[in-house]
């Protein structure tokens, strides 16, 4: 079956699945992945229940409420096996009209975001790997 429109149920709200293009930095430090799911996205549509937001809204979520940690094979190095910890992330999602959304609770919005600026994805800062940063 290929979705073309749903309406959520009760407290659920349907919101795009916006990702990082590239990765993010501040300050030097990679604070954001590429690939990993954007703190903002768009309200597609809600359920009956839902105040507060209203479709084409932007709001902002913690998507780290759905990380999972997964632990992959480690190394063994000096005799001692490392654990190698690996961010999963478990977000509800419903593919509609060849996209996918995230299916999420009301109470996974933090905030709408009433007033912004469209800012692009900023490129990782590289250094060479001679140069110290003060």
């Amino acid at each position: 079956m290929k979705l073309k429109k749903i309406t959520p149920t009760f407290n659920h709200v349907l919101t795009t699945k916006d990702v990082y293009e590239n990765d993010v930095t501040q300050n030097g430090v990679v604070i954001s992945t590429k690939g990993t799911v954007k703190d903002y996205q768009r309200v597609i549509a809600v359920g009956p229940t839902v105040k507060n937001c209203k479709p084409g809204d932007v709001i902002m979520i913690d998507p780290m409420r759905y990380a999972k940690m997964k632990h992959q094979s480690g190394s063994l190095k000096d005799g001692v096996v490392t654990d190698n910890p690996v961010v999963a992330y478990n977000i509800p999602l419903i593919n509609i009209d060849g996209k996918d959304c995230m299916y999420i609770y009301d109470s996974d919005i933090q905030f709408v975001i009433d007033e912004y600026e469209e800012t692009e994805d900023l490129p990782p800062l590289w250094m060479p790997s001679n140069q110290i940063l003060q």
